[in-house]
C-alpha cells in the first residue's frame, strides 16, 4: 500500500486537538471556578457597566451563530482577547463554529467593524471598552496586539495572580512580557494562522499548556515547542504562507501564457496541491523525502521537475528565506529582551 493510500494513524505524536504534555499524559485542566449558569444574551460579563462591556448585536437569530451550552459546567471557560485584528477574528470564528467550551468571549472594541462583526456572530461575544475589564472578566487572557503597542497597553493593567495568558505578540518573550505586567501569570505564547477560522489551522505553543490546547485544539492541529528556538522556527515557517500563494501565482501566470483560461489554471492548481496536502496528512509520518520519490517516477516528469528545480537555485533561494526570516524573528526578540 503506497502512503498516498494509507489511513491516518490514531498513535502519532501531534495530531488535530492534540498534544501531548511534557510528562506525556494528556492533561485536561479545568479553568472554571464560578461559572454562571445561562443568561439572557443582553446580561453583562462578570457584573461590568453596560456602558463598557455590552453586546452590540443586531442581526437576525436565523443569521447568528448560536453554540448549545454544554452540560459539563466545569469544562466551560471565559476568554478575553485584548487586541481584535484579523487573528482575532479568525480564532474567535472557530472558536464558535466548532462550538468550543467557551461561555463567554470578550473583545476589545478597537477595530470596531471587527468587534461589532463577531458580537453580531454570537450571543457570547461581548465587546469591552476597557482592557481593565477583559482582564477581570477573563479566565485565559490572550494578547492580540502589535510587539511595538505591547508595553504601553499592558503597563497598566492589573492580573490576578496565576492568571493564565496566551501571547501572539511576535518576537516578545513571556519572561519580558511577565516583567511589564509585573504578576506572577501562567504565560504561554501561541501562533495560529489564519485557516483557525475554517478549523484547517496548525498553532505552535511554547511553553506547552493544556489550557492552550483546550483553546487551539478544536480549530486544528496543537503543537507543542520544547525550546524557545523551536517555537521561534515555526514562526519562521508560519512566514511561507505567502510564498505558497506565491508559486501558485507564477504557475498559474504560466498555465495562461500556455492557453489556459484564469480561473481554469487556478481551479487546476487548487485541486493538485489541495489533494497533495490531503496525500501528506494522511500518510502516517511518511518523511516527505519518501513521498517526493513516490510522486516521481523515475525518468518522468515529476523527477524532472524537481532536479530542475534544484538545479536552478530553487533549494538555495528557499534556505536562504528562511535563514533571513529566522535571523529578523531572533534579533527581534534579542532587542524587546
Amino acid at each position: 500500500m503506497s502512503a498516498s493510500q494509507k489511513a491516518p494513524s490514531r498513535q502519532r505524536t501531534f495530531y488535530p486537538g492534540r498534544v501531548p504534555s511534557p510528562d506525556g499524559v494528556r492533561s485536561r485542566r479545568s479553568l472554571s471556578s464560578d461559572q454562571p449558569g445561562r443568561r439572557d444574551h443582553r446580561s453583562l460579563a462578570r457584573g461590568l457597566p453596560a456602558e463598557r462591556c455590552g453586546s452590540v448585536s443586531t442581526l437576525s437569530a436565523r443569521s447568528r451563530i448560536v453554540s448549545p451550552y454544554l452540560k459539563h459546567e466545569e469544562d466551560r471557560m471565559k476568554l478575553g482577547f485584548i487586541g481584535t485584528g484579523a487573528i482575532t477574528e479568525a480564532i474567535v470564528t472557530g472558536l464558535l463554529r466548532a462550538q468550543a467550551d467557551v461561555t463567554e468571549i470578550l473583545v476589545s472594541e478597537r477595530s470596531s467593524v471587527i468587534s461589532a462583526r463577531l458580537a453580531d456572530a454570537s450571543d457570547r461575544v461581548r465587546i469591552c471598552s476597557d482592557n481593565q475589564d477583559i482582564v477581570e472578566g477573563s479566565e485565559l487572557v490572550v494578547l492580540a496586539i502589535r510587539p511595538q503597542d505591547a508595553h504601553a497597553a499592558l503597563s497598566p493593567l492589573r492580573f490576578s495572580e496565576g492568571q493564565h495568558v496566551c501571547s501572539l505578540i511576535a518576537t516578545v518573550e513571556a519572561e519580558t512580557l511577565a516583567d511589564w505586567i509585573g504578576t506572577p501569570l501562567d504565560i504561554f505564547r501561541a501562533i495560529p494562522l489564519p485557516s483557525v477560522a475554517a478549523l484547517s489551522g496548525v498553532t505552535a505553543l511554547f511553553p506547552y499548556d493544556p489550557v492552550g490546547e483546550k483553546v487551539f485544539g478544536p480549530l486544528g492541529t496543537v503543537i507543542g515547542a520544547k525550546t524557545l528556538d523551536e517555537f521561534d522556527a515555526y514562526a519562521t515557517a508560519s512566514s511561507l504562507m505567502g510564498t505558497y500563494f506565491g508559486i501558485l501565482e507564477l504557475a498559474a501566470e504560466w498555465l495562461r501564457e500556455n492557453g489556459a483560461e484564469r480561473d481554469a489554471a487556478q481551479n487546476y492548481l487548487n485541486a493538485v496541491f489541495l489533494g497533495l496536502t490531503k496525500t501528506g496528512s494522511e500518510a502516517d509520518g511518511t518523511p516527505f523525502e519518501t513521498l517526493r520519490e513516490e510522486h516521481s517516477t523515475p525518468g518522468g516528469l515529476n523527477e524532472q521537475m524537481f532536479a530542475t528545480f534544484i538545479s536552478s537555485g530553487g533549494a538555495a533561494a528557499l534556505t536562504t528565506a528562511l535563514d533571513a526570516v529566522a535571523d529578523r524573528v531572533r534579533k527581534a526578540r534579542q532587542c524587546r529582551s
